[in-house]
C-alpha cells in the first residue's frame, strides 16, 4: 500500500501514544443534568487531542459513530498548529497561523502533522462495527484518504461523499469554480460494519419500460429556479451526420438516460410526442402548447453514426 511522506512523519507516528492525559473536570454549571457525570453525553472543551486522549479509559472501543469536521487548510481559515512536539521543526510551527500556499510552504505538513495522532485516537475509541465521518475540501482530500488509509488499514475508505455545498458562479477568480466538498467514511472493520440507507418504495417508482424496469421521472434543471430554468435545456437535431444544437426559448422536460421518444409510459404528462423524421421525436412544449414544435434528437437503432 502506498504511504504519504511528509515533513514530520517520524515524529508524529507515534506521538498519540506519548501526548499525556488529562482528567476531564465536570462543570456543573453548565450542565444540564442535575448529577453530571461521564456516563452519557458530554460536550467537551479544549484541545481536540488532549480530548481525545482523555477520553480513552473510559471510552476506548465504545464509539460507534464519529464525525469530525478538521480545517479544510485554505488558507483562509487561520487556524493555528499547537501539539507541543520537541524537535525544533515544532518548535517553529507552535503558535504560528498556517498561511496561503505561497506565503507558507509547509501548509500541507503542517496540517498532516496535526491530522495523524487525531486519527489514530479517533481509532482506538471506536468499537470493532464503528464508522468514522470526516468533511474535508479539494485541499487536503488527498491527503486525508492516504493517511486514513494507513490509519485504518484499509486501501480506500467505505464511502466517499460528493456534496453540492453552493452554486458555482462565473465571477470568482479561480478559473474553474468548485461547488462541492467530501465527507469520507471509514469503518474500523468494513466487513462488520452495518449503515441503514432510506427507505425506498415502489410508490417512489411510478412507471414501467418495455422490460418490466421500474422508473421514475426526474427532474433535468436540478438547482435551477423557475426563471433561469429556460436557459439550461437543449434541444438536437440530427442532421446529415452532424448535430446541431440551439437554446430553446423555453424549457422542456424530457427523460434522462433513455434511448426512446418521452411519451412512452407515463410522461404523456410531460411531454406530448410523436414520431418524427430524420430519427428524431417531434415533442410539443408541455408548458407552453401555443408555442412552435421544438426538436430533440432520439437515437432509434444501434447503427453508429458519426457526430461533430
Amino acid at each position: 500500500m502506498p504511504v504519504i511522506q511528509f515533513k514530520g512523519r517520524t515524529a508524529v507516528e507515534s506521538y498519540h501514544r506519548v501526548v499525556p492525559h488529562h482528567a476531564l473536570e465536570l462543570d456543573a454549571g453548565l450542565s444540564e443534568s442535575r448529577k453530571p457525570s461521564l456516563v452519557g453525553n458530554l460536550i467537551i472543551e479544549g484541545d481536540n487531542l488532549i480530548a481525545l486522549k482523555s477520553l480513552l479509559p473510559t471510552h476506548a472501543g465504545r464509539i460507534k459513530c464519529i464525525y469530525i469536521d478538521p480545517p479544510y487548510n485554505t488558507g483562509e481559515e487561520g487556524w493555528v498548529y499547537n501539539d507541543n512536539l520537541t524537535q525544533p521543526q515544532f518548535k517553529e510551527w507552535i503558535g504560528q497561523v498556517v498561511g496561503k500556499e505561497a506565503e507558507d510552504a509547509t501548509r500541507h505538513d503542517k496540517w498532516c502533522c496535526m491530522m495523524y495522532p487525531r486519527l489514530q485516537l479517533l481509532r482506538e475509541l471506536m468499537t470493532e462495527d464503528g464508522i468514522v465521518f470526516a468533511s474535508i475540501g479539494e485541499d487536503e482530500v488527498h491527503h486525508l484518504r492516504m493517511m486514513a488509509n494507513e490509519v485504518f488499514r484499509t486501501d480506500k475508505p467505505l464511502v466517499t461523499f460528493v456534496w453540492r455545498r453552493r452554486s458555482p458562479s462565473g465571477l470568482r477568480k479561480d478559473p474553474v469554480s468548485i461547488d462541492h466538498e467530501y465527507v469520507l467514511g471509514y469503518a474500523y472493520d468494513p466487513a462488520i460494519v452495518q449503515l441503514s440507507g432510506l427507505h425506498v418504495t415502489e410508490d417512489q417508482y411510478p412507471f414501467t419500460d418495455k422490460k418490466g424496469r421500474r422508473y421514475a421521472s426526474t427532474d433535468l434543471t436540478i438547482g435551477a429556479t423557475a426563471g433561469s430554468a429556460q436557459s439550461v435545456l437543449y434541444n438536437q437535431k440530427q442532421t446529415h451526420g452532424k448535430r446541431v444544437r440551439r437554446e430553446p426559448e423555453s424549457s422542456l422536460a424530457l427523460r434522462a438516460g433513455r434511448d426512446e421518444p418521452c411519451n412512452q409510459g407515463g410522461f404523456d404528462n410531460l411531454a406530448r410526442g410523436k414520431r418524427g423524421r430524420d430519427d428524431t421525436a417531434t415533442l410539443q412544449n408541455p408548458i407552453r402548447p401555443e408555442e412552435p414544435e421544438v426538436q430533440s434528437c432520439i437515437e432509434l437503432d444501434n447503427r453508429s453514426r458519426d457526430t461533430a
